[in-house]
């Protein structure tokens, strides 16, 4: 995802030039940059997100094994 930020920074960067030269779009332009960069923040908020999640999931799972580990233990020290 850095590496697609990277390019769509050059994409501002550009918009701007245009924009500091006069271009005559220059309302279209400042429109299409800020809503690159509101998706963009967007994005970022989802995948920090999906992040989260994942990381949750992950820590759930490793719990639920140890609670499983303990729990054939300890059959097994019934049935033993």
């Amino acid at each position: 995802m850095k590496a697609r930020w990277n390019k769509a920074e050059k994409l501002v960067e550009a918009g701007r030039e245009l924009m500091a030269a006069g271009h005559p779009q220059s309302s279209e332009i400042a429109a299409y940059i800020d809503s690159l960069q509101k998706h963009w923040k967007e994005l970022r908020q989802l995948a920090e997100q999906r992040k989260n999640r994942l990381e949750e999931a992950a820590e759930t799972y490793q719990v639920r094994a140890v609670q499983c580990i303990m729990f054939e233990t300890v059959i097994w020290q019934i049935f033993k």
